[in-house]
């Protein structure tokens, strides 16, 4: 228990003209009766003159703790560190805060002297202020003072000018204060000093998008509670702030940097930027992996901005491609300070000087400057519309008594998403479906009516690969796989972390695509051998597909004729899984006049008027043709065509059907192994740490006597580690926070942070 001692605080008015200098060594010297009743001697302040309180009576704690914590007057140290280092724990050991004080120094710059106080020492300044006049938009933030005009102290001295030993010079050790208890020495600034490793981890969970307040949750958690050992959630909010401000206007430099170093000594890296009056305003980048991605899937891609990512407001954008497994693979980015057709235009050329080559077909938005840009750049390129961003308008633009009946939006999709029917078929479905719904006066509608050709598949029957096009347009998909890993108050350091983790990802993801194709058998639905070549070429993705067309070549489809023309065997199959798309909404019931959807319930034309398919044999060309054209539009064959190997008992898909984009294994695994270091050497060296510890601790698994060693040896180095102290960084803040974060401070800026960015994104 602290030990209470009352004094009358009119015998010790003198305190107030005490400085430190005046006190003697049989003050220091000076035991509880000296302070009590019997003694005229007086505790001396740290600081110089300090107010006294007007309390009649002061109440000392003196805290308990083991002799061998405390500084003990003569007391010699090897150096100044360990005197310090001395105190601290002893501080802690008592339940108060140390704080460094004055320090006294020879002519020639060593210190002689050095002054260490209770952090509770001294007063805070009271600021008179009137309460009825706030400031407005300010918020008024509530603070508590900790001093309290604590006397305690230590003193350390010199031993001589030409010795490293200091000695404790004075010591007082009553506080005027409580002390911490036990239970919450944890809260004690000194246990709240994040170490090496909760900095670390910070920083690797904010790559994640992972907060302070959750780091915290799960760090606490991970250290048994959150009364251990280490910051509150606070500390890890002001570390987090830290690690930002510490980029602050080096945040543009320290990105070019980086993406230079990267291009001279990572294999295929391409990086290029833009600045405008010294400001950043452009910047596109590609690793290896994403090249390879367009050399093997560039032949469909779309490009989209997207808003929110960054704290400068810069539009990111993103450029997709569909892989063997169907999946979305991100080909390249680009951060943009604007959005008009000059940067488009910047940017598009620079994906060409990135990529050599122009991708078949290019989907975008609506978005003007992005047409003029296309236009100019990608001349060889089939420009298309996203189909998504014209889904997403669909409420806005319809009235709203079209768009709540409970056909609009089935009828809408089917007469869109129809690729089978012809041009001219789509066309009348399109005018039917307007004069049924009444909205031959809708804008909107007229315009995508007047612009069909760059967004309809049925347009686009005839474009190799054109369906890709809809899983191309599955924008949202990218949208929101980026959406969970960047925000908006990212500096373009965190948002590189960031899109590298989401790469990491992905490219995760296909790797995993390509073990489960290449180690796994899928299960066969009919008993034909071209069923299991297929498994064997195919990516399972592209396998499911395939395997769906041979089961209905067999359930589903009959000939009705064979004849022999000029371009070879004729047949015509019928399919009876191809029916009419508008059967349902045929089947409607009988219209009353009261119903006020009356108007809109008349049947359509048919979307699809032929469930017939000529399949045509070229045997001179070895070659087959469908009329469905779905080899032409998906990359794979139709159920027609499979019907006809059937009946020829074609065992095997001909080489020149089976596109290599939908092969197995296409990219190499080590380009999708490649990775990037967001973290300095202490942080890789933190990780290698917990890899090995989970690794002993997994291979120990359930041996107790095994794991109760492990913790023995590791308590003896803890123990170890305690005796020797704590190691001192000669660093400085700021190349503390680089070396976390992987990245150097510039030594000069010649690129300036973007300001004053505004687009659509910002409101």
């Amino acid at each position: 228990m602290n030990a209470l001692l009352h004094i009358n605080w009119r015998s010790i008015q003198g305190l107030k003209k005490f400085s430190m200098d005046s006190v003697s060594e049989s003050t220091t010297k000076s035991s509880i009766n000296e302070f009590g009743s019997s003694s005229n001697s007086e505790p001396s302040q740290p600081c110089g003159n300090q107010p006294i309180p007007s309390s009649d009576t002061v109440e000392y704690v003196f805290p308990v703790v083991g002799e061998e914590f405390k500084p003990k007057l003569e007391r010699i140290f090897k150096s100044l560190d360990e005197g310090i280092e001395f105190y601290n724990r002893y501080a802690k050991e008592a339940g108060f805060d140390a704080n460094m004080s004055t320090v006294k120094r020879y002519r020639g710059g060593d210190i002689s002297t050095r002054y260490m106080i209770c952090s509770r020492s001294g007063f805070s300044e009271v600021v008179n202020q009137d309460s009825t006049k706030e400031i407005q938009g300010q918020r008024k933030r509530k603070t508590s003072s900790k001093k309290k005009g604590c006397p305690a102290l230590v003193v350390l001295k010199r031993c001589a000018p030409i010795s490293n030993d200091f000695f404790v010079s004075k010591f007082f050790e009553q506080h005027n204060h409580n002390l911490v208890s036990k239970q919450n020495h944890h809260l004690l600034r000194a246990n709240r000093q994040l170490d090496i490793v909760e900095q670390s981890l910070i920083q690797t969970f904010g790559s994640y998008n992972i907060g302070a307040t959750r780091a915290f949750t799960l760090l606490s958690s991970i250290k048994g509670g959150y009364d251990v050992r280490g910051g509150t959630v606070t500390d890890y909010k002001n570390f987090r702030r830290d690690l930002n401000v510490s980029v602050g206007k080096n945040d543009a430099q320290m990105l070019i940097s980086r993406m230079e170093d990267r291009v001279k000594y990572v294999p295929n890296f391409f990086f290029d930027h833009k600045i405008e009056n010294g400001y950043l305003t452009g910047v596109f980048w590609a690793d290896e992996a994403s090249r390879s991605n367009y050399k093997e899937f560039g032949d469909i891609v779309s490009f989209d901005a997207t808003y929110s990512t960054n704290k400068y407001s810069m539009v990111f954008v993103p450029f997709t491609g569909i892989d063997n497994h169907r999946r979305c693979v991100t080909l390249g980015a680009a951060l943009l300070s604007e959005e008009t057709a000059e940067s488009f235009v910047w940017l598009l050329q620079t994906f060409l000087k990135a990529f050599g080559t122009q991708p078949k077909m290019i989907v975008i938005d609506q978005d003007a400057a992005m047409k003029i840009a296309v236009s100019t750049v990608l001349t060889e390129s089939r420009h298309r519309l996203c189909m998504w961003h014209i889904n997403k308008k669909l409420p806005i633009k319809t009235p709203h008594q079209v768009f709540s009946h409970p056909e609009f939006k089935k009828t809408f999709h089917k007469v869109v998403w129809n690729s089978v029917i012809y041009p001219d078929d789509f066309d009348a479905s399109w005018i039917s479906m307007i004069q049924q719904f009444g909205l031959e006066a809708e804008k909107w509608f007229c315009d995508m009516f007047d612009m069909r050709s760059l967004w309809i598949p049925s347009y686009l029957r005839d474009f190799p690969l054109s369906a890709l096009m809809r899983t191309t347009s599955r924008s949202e998909c990218e949208n929101y796989v980026f959406s969970k890993f960047l925000h908006p108050e990212a500096n373009f350091q965190d948002f590189m972390v960031l899109f590298e983790n989401t790469m990491e990802k992905q490219r995760y993801n296909q790797r995993s695509y390509d073990h489960q194709c290449l180690n796994t058998s899928p299960k066969y639905k009919t008993p034909l051998a071209i069923e299991k070549f297929a498994a064997d070429v195919y990516t399972r993705t592209m396998f499911f597909l395939v395997q769906k067309e041979i089961f209905n070549s067999i359930y589903s489809c009959f000939h009705l004729s064979v004849s022999v023309e000029d371009d070879g065997e004729v047949y015509l199959v019928k399919d009876k899984k191809k029916s009419t798309w508008i059967d349902v909404i045929d089947k409607m019931i009988d219209e009353d006049d009261d119903d006020p959807f009356a108007v809109y319930r008349k049947p359509l034309v048919d979307l699809c008027p032929n469930t017939n398919f000529k399949v045509v044999f070229n045997e001179t060309e070895d070659s087959f043709t469908c009329s469905c054209m779905n080899f032409i539009q998906e990359g794979f064959l139709c159920r027609h065509i499979f019907y006809v190997f059937n009946i020829k008992e074609i065992e095997i898909i001909p080489s020149k059907y089976i596109l290599r984009r939908w092969r197995k294994d296409i990219i190499a695994p080590e380009v999708l192994l490649q990775k990037f270091s967001n973290t300095g050497e202490e942080g890789k060296l933190v990780k290698d740490a917990f890899a090995i510890f989970i690794s002993i601790v997994n291979k120990l698994g359930r041996e107790e006597n095994g794991l109760k060693n492990f913790i023995s040896n590791l308590e003896d180095m803890h123990e170890v580690l305690n005796e020797r102290g704590k190691s001192k960084s000669s660093c400085s803040k700021e190349s503390r926070m680089a070396s976390l974060r992987g990245a150097s401070i510039p030594e000069s800026i010649e690129v300036q942070n973007p300001e004053g960015i505004r687009n659509k994104g910002t409101g």
